[in-house]
């Protein structure tokens, strides 16, 4: 569109990087579509052009959005502790408040940007860490005239923390609507796994995944497992990434189980959820690790 302006690293076009494939299936914008974002301390504007909403009692920005940032630990885009180095925040300003301000998410930022950083928006709230996929946000906007709206992308000096591909920010399907998100099921799951698998000792570590299918969108997904070895029982919930080109597909590795002995069981169940929190479970599924070579051995000595 001819009144909104890029600067910095935003640009338009085919996702070509961190995702591959978008919510509305066509271009995006992004801190470059195509590459990683800058390791340079640095401020990346997006900004729309102002709208009079002074006659309309209830209206909403809505995008769908991925992030992928410089980070200080293990982020979860539903409950953020660490420190977040670069990310990207949204900030409007109107006929009441002409100072560029935090536009509230309905679901909250991931966190802050520290203080310390050398970052353009050091110290404020703003989306990042890793999103594991694409997610919906959505922002109350002021009855007024004069409401614009900008996103803001902040780097600091460097990409030497944790991060999956430092994608940066990258946005699609913006809108401003009245109007609630259409959703009226649940997510199903499919392409489910074997109720029961049988795993080698010795053999590369499974890998999980769950096709979902939704008549809006998936945006969380876990494993919630139960770990029972001979050393003991280990439980907890881990969660699943968006497969880059496959929107319907989410997966995860299973590094968590660092060592196996024969008799060793993973139990598991899948839970996908849209962004209405319409939620659904299947399991429980289980993963029993066996020493092959020897129960081969055996049978072999059982047939002679």
């Amino acid at each position: 569109h001819a009144d909104i302006s890029l600067s910095g690293e935003w640009e338009a076009g085919d996702p070509a990087y961190g995702m591959l494939a978008a919510p509305g299936s066509g271009p995006v914008v992004a801190t470059r579509v195509a590459d990683a974002y800058s390791d340079q301390s640095g401020i990346s504007i997006l900004e729309l052009p102002a709208f009079n909403l002074a006659r309309v009692p209830e209206v909403y920005l809505r995008f769908w959005h991925f992030y992928d940032t410089e980070v200080d630990g293990n982020p979860d885009p539903n409950d953020f502790s660490d420190a977040i180095f670069d990310g990207g925040r949204v900030e409007y300003r109107s006929e009441s408040t002409t100072d560029w301000t935090t536009l509230a998410s309905a679901a909250g930022y991931s966190g802050t940007i520290g203080s310390s950083r050398q970052s353009p928006i050091a110290g404020q709230l703003v989306f990042g860490g890793f999103s594991h996929g694409w997610r919906r946000a959505s922002f109350p906007l002021p009855s007024e005239d004069g409401v614009q709206v900008r996103l803001v992308f902040g780097t600091d000096n460097g990409n030497d923390r944790g991060a999956d591909r430092y994608a940066g920010w990258m946005i699609d399907d913006m809108i401003f609507t009245t109007q609630v998100d259409p959703d009226s099921g649940f997510p199903e799951l499919d392409d489910l796994p074997p109720t029961e698998g049988v795993v080698a000792t010795d053999a590369a570590l499974p890998r999980i995944s769950v096709r979902t299918v939704d008549d809006f969108g998936i945006q969380d997904a876990w494993m919630d497992w139960t770990w029972d070895a001979s050393t003991g029982v280990t439980e907890g919930s881990s969660r699943m990434t968006q497969e880059p080109g496959q929107l319907a597909q989410f997966s995860m590795g299973t590094e968590f189980l660092l060592s196996r002995m024969p008799g060793d069981r993973l139990t598991y169940t899948l839970r996908a959820r849209d962004p209405q929190g319409n939620e659904t479970i299947a399991g429980p599924f289980s993963i029993v690790f066996r020493l092959f070579g020897a129960y081969e051995a055996l049978q072999s000595v059982w047939a002679t």
